[in-house]
């Protein structure tokens, strides 16, 4: 099990290194929620602590996850919005 799925399952909260699209490399501590297939690409549904909202990142873009011992602060999934259509779940 990989540190962000391990992350996911114990409700501890993640150090990401993450580039964004436009090239810019910030680091964020995250609340990880789900994993998302999106448009072909994997990404990180996580509550981020430093922009205090539901971001998704992109699994290819984080260079670095460190898993903290800091409890996640309970973002319910709804939080995110309605699933698309096709969406299923994916257990690990």
């Amino acid at each position: 099990m990989s540190a962000l799925e391990q992350a996911t399952v114990d409700q501890v909260t993640v150090n990401l290194t993450y580039t964004a699209a436009e090239g810019q490399t910030t680091r964020r501590e995250v609340e990880p929620m789900i994993f998302a297939l999106t448009a072909g690409q994997w990404k990180l549904v996580a509550w981020c602590r430093l922009r205090e909202g539901i971001r998704w990142f992109a699994l290819t873009r984080i260079q670095r996850a460190t898993v903290t011992r800091h409890p996640c602060t309970g973002h319910q999934i709804e939080e995110i919005g309605k699933p698309p259509t096709l969406a299923h779940s994916v257990h690990f």
